[in-house]
């Protein structure tokens, strides 16, 4: 995730074909967010939130962790009133839809690889 935090700086990597500092894009907190988002879904998953159906728990937190930077960021290039409606909103429905799937799949695969292990 800083990898990809620093390649954007000179890359054109974000979205639009876009690079350049993160301060400067709009969308630049939620690329920020990603680092500690991915920080506190990787450590939920280490303590065993990976395997159990309620692994939405640990995403939907690495969610909000990624919302805040986000819309924190996103408040300095929107007009006063209007953060939570052009950054939040409308990406509640697509993001439930992605942990919900996610949710099932990751379970699922890692019982797939026990299977795979039993098997040999």
């Amino acid at each position: 995730m800083t990898l990809y935090l620093v390649a954007g700086a000179w890359l054109p990597v974000y979205a639009g074909g876009g690079s350049g500092f993160v301060w400067d894009l709009a969308s630049g907190g939620y690329i920020i967010g990603f680092i500690p988002a991915a920080y506190v879904v990787g450590f939920l998953c280490e303590r065993g939130w990976d395997r159990r159906v309620w692994i939405i728990l640990a995403m939907l937190a690495g969610n909000i962790v990624l919302y805040v930077p986000g819309l924190i960021q996103l408040s300095f290039f929107v007009p006063e009133g209007k953060v939570l409606e052009l950054g939040l909103y409308p990406f509640i429905p697509g993001d439930l839809i992605k942990l919900y799937i996610a949710s099932l799949t990751v379970p699922t695969a890692w019982a797939l690889l026990r299977w795979g292990k039993d098997t040999e």
